[in-house]
């Protein structure tokens, strides 16, 4: 079971899924802090999965660089557990993570997810692997320029 949260701002959306792509529970959280907002739509998808427990955790941020991301998600523990591990990551690496494992892109080797939301992110799946690059901003399409001067 793979537990993945969705940040936003102060809002949070979870779902619990079994390996093969079935959602099992999901939740959705708005709090005035985003510790507050993760934590509390983890713990309600749990407690809508009943005795379904995750074995890894992953938590996505729309904006692509990872030193906007909080440097430590350990108060997560408490709702998951200790052993879990958790991964954070962009939501367009994200997307293509899920694409590539359960969507229509499963069993392709090569490629590239978009993701438009409250931003436009993208990730990239080359030969199996995804490109995060050196600083995590490999598929950052929403800097992109759509009207170059």
């Amino acid at each position: 079971m793979i537990l993945g949260i969705a940040v936003d701002g102060c809002h949070a959306g979870a779902v619990l899924m079994e390996s093969g792509g079935t959602v099992t529970a999901r939740a959705q959280s708005t709090q005035p802090d985003m510790a507050d907002a993760i934590l509390t739509a983890a713990r309600e998808t749990l407690a809508g999965a009943k005795h379904d427990r995750p074995d890894a955790a992953g938590v996505s941020f729309p904006d692509p660089s990872p030193t906007s991301w909080p440097a430590d998600l350990s108060f997560l523990s408490a709702a998951i557990g200790e052993s879990v591990p958790v991964r954070m990551l962009s939501t367009g690496n994200a997307s293509a993570l899920a694409e590539a494992w359960h969507g229509s892109g499963r069993g392709a080797r090569d490629l590239i997810a978009f993701s438009v939301g409250p931003s436009v992110s993208a990730g990239i799946i080359s030969h199996g692997t995804l490109l995060a690059g050196a600083h995590g901003l490999a598929a950052s399409v929403q800097w992109f320029a759509l009207n170059p001067v």
